[in-house]
């Protein structure tokens, strides 16, 4: 299956290993994978399972969004870009939301947008020096976001998107509530605004 494309299920499940298996078994009856991998593994190995397809020194631009549903045609359009990727090393990962992560309060802690179902997030990566290969992985992220636009929503998980993000889209993703608050907090601890190499909440006298 090398240099193959595929389409990958993870499956976490931190309960006993037999209840697990029977949340397990309606996916293995929709789909008989080419490689079944899943089993009793350590948190850490889940962690780290995907290292290897960001190795030391790759390239890599993304881009992500929200979407509140899942619809046939941004289904089609998944498989589209999906199909036209332009590298072997480039990902599309779709994550689904909601479960358990729907269950805390949305004042419970900074992290928003708890209401959405679905998250892709586009990882551009390539190996390859040189500016027109730079210039072909951002177009590819930058069109499948383009195309995807009508069926996503407001806010972005910020570790998702490799962009410098705006003012108005950091206080849109915490919601004025939580930036308020959190800026409050940025007025006290770090005013000068030192730690400003991120999707950055300015303090006040910054903003």
């Amino acid at each position: 299956m090398h240099f193959k494309p595929i389409a990958g299920v993870v499956i976490c499940w931190t309960g006993s290993q037999e209840e697990g298996e029977k949340i397990c078994a309606p996916i293995r009856e929709v789909a008989q994978p080419v490689m079944d991998m899943v089993g009793p593994i350590p948190y850490a190995a889940l962690q780290g399972m995907l290292d290897g397809g960001g190795p030391k020194g790759i390239r890599g631009y993304m881009k992500a969004e929200f979407m509140p549903e899942l619809s046939d045609d941004a289904i089609a359009k998944f498989v589209d870009h999906g199909g036209r990727r332009p590298s072997p090393t480039t990902q599309l990962l779709l994550e689904p939301m909601g479960g358990a992560m729907k269950d805390v309060d949305d004042d419970d802690s900074a992290v928003g947008r708890r209401d959405v179902d679905w998250c892709y997030h586009a990882l551009a990566m390539w190996m390859e020096p040189g500016q027109e290969a730079e210039d072909t992985h951002r177009a590819w992220a930058r069109e499948l976001q383009q195309d995807l636009e009508p069926h996503t929503t407001t806010g972005v998980y910020l570790n998702f998107t490799s962009d410098a993000v705006d003012d108005d889209r950091v206080r849109k993703t915490f919601g004025p509530e939580k930036y308020a608050r959190l800026q409050a907090l940025k007025d006290q601890y770090d005013p000068q605004n030192l730690f400003r190499l991120n999707q950055n909440i300015k303090p006040s006298a910054a903003a």
